[in-house]
């Protein structure tokens, strides 16, 4: 018999004593990018047993390794090809058991095994689906997960009120055991059908799922509230719990800043800002984001109104706050190893996201 743990946490609890006071104490903001140009980093760190960090340019499909203490560049690997170490699309990083990284690729549908320190890949993995990916996390060494959020076409607009986030089960040979596992919301985004074009771009106000792997568990949270499923190895669902927080709401200058944020110039851009202004929920997504540290905790990020500190907490499996820290709005949290934490920021003053390390004070 299985038995499914549902709980609903106030936010008063992390007023309790009882739950720690976390100083996040900013230590090194990496702005050096090698190729000379600003990032376009995803907004994904990986952190190996000896604290390297790697972060992936989404521009030019490599992987940036970076030293934990300074933040000074070490190597690039990868670049856009198909070869053996070469990226199509990098989706995900993940650190996987012997300081390997394992990197997704969803357009050349593969995942690529990279030890650290080698000068090529261990292995690449073709993964046997029919349409495309956007995630591709190990969750066991035998098995692996996929996410599909399902194109958005021109001939389908009918499908665009139910659409849904598809998620299988592989081998780590990359067969499919089990196709439509699981059945989630789809991210939110901007989408138009004007002038015979079909447009879809970033909802900056837009909900989504976030996913996270420890210890033969996944987690997910959708960003709409912050309520976070807990699975076992065959995508089961074991466990739940919510916290109880109000979202800030969308001001009019919310609105004014993120279309004026909007880069795309002609037709492009007149239809994105149109559309935008005509998906403008009441509220901003309750979550930043979450993730699962090394030992196991969960840490979701609570949104605060723009431009406040966004609330950080640190969560057991049955939901209990154990300690809370305060972030700026523009840092998103992906990873904590030790007294270490790992993040991504946007910074205006560089022109694009850079990479921020922090030490932990409680």
């Amino acid at each position: 018999m299985t038995f499914i743990l549902v709980g609903l946490i106030p936010c008063s609890q992390a007023q309790d004593p009882s739950v720690a006071q976390i100083d996040f104490e900013e230590v090194n903001r990496v702005v050096d990018a090698p190729l000379g140009n600003a990032w376009n980093l995803l907004p994904h760190v990986a952190v190996d047993s000896s604290n390297s960090i790697y972060v992936a340019d989404a521009s030019n499909e490599i992987i940036v390794q970076m030293e934990q203490h300074d933040g000074t560049f070490v190597r690039e690997f990868g670049g856009e090809g198909q070869g053996p170490g070469e990226f199509g699309a990098i989706s995900t990083l993940q650190v996987v058991g012997g300081d390997t990284l394992l990197i997704s690729d969803s357009s050349n549908r593969r995942l690529t095994y990279w030890p650290a320190e080698d000068e090529s890949p261990d292995r690449v993995t073709r993964l046997e689906y029919t349409g495309s990916f956007d995630a591709a996390i190990r969750l066991t060494p035998n098995r692996i997960i996929t996410t599909d959020q399902m194109a958005y076409r021109a001939d389908d607009a009918e499908r665009d009120d139910d659409r849904q986030v598809v998620v299988a089960l592989h081998g780590s040979d990359g067969a499919m055991e089990q196709d439509s596992v699981q059945t989630w919301e789809t991210d939110e985004v901007v989408l138009s059908r004007e002038r015979g074009i079909v447009f879809v771009g970033d909802h900056p106000f837009g909900r989504e799922n976030k996913y996270a792997v420890h210890a033969e568990r996944f987690y997910r949270l959708w960003t709409g509230e912050p309520r976070v499923t807990i699975y076992d190895a065959s995508l089961q669902q074991v466990g739940q719990f919510s916290l109880a927080h109000d979202a800030p709401p969308v001001t009019s200058d919310d609105v004014d800043r993120a279309v004026d944020a909007i880069q795309e110039e002609g037709v492009v851009g007149d239809i994105y800002r149109s559309a935008l202004r005509e998906a403008i929920p009441d509220t901003w997504p309750s979550v930043v984001s979450m993730f699962v540290d090394d030992q196991g905790y969960i840490w979701i990020g609570l949104r605060t109104p723009p431009d406040t500190p966004n609330r950080w907490v640190q969560c057991t499996e049955n939901g209990d706050i154990v300690a809370e820290g305060m972030l700026p709005d523009q840092v998103t949290l992906e990873a904590i190893r030790g007294n270490r934490a790992y993040g991504i920021a946007e910074d205006p003053e560089y022109g694009g996201p850079i990479t921020v390390v922090y030490s932990i004070r409680d």
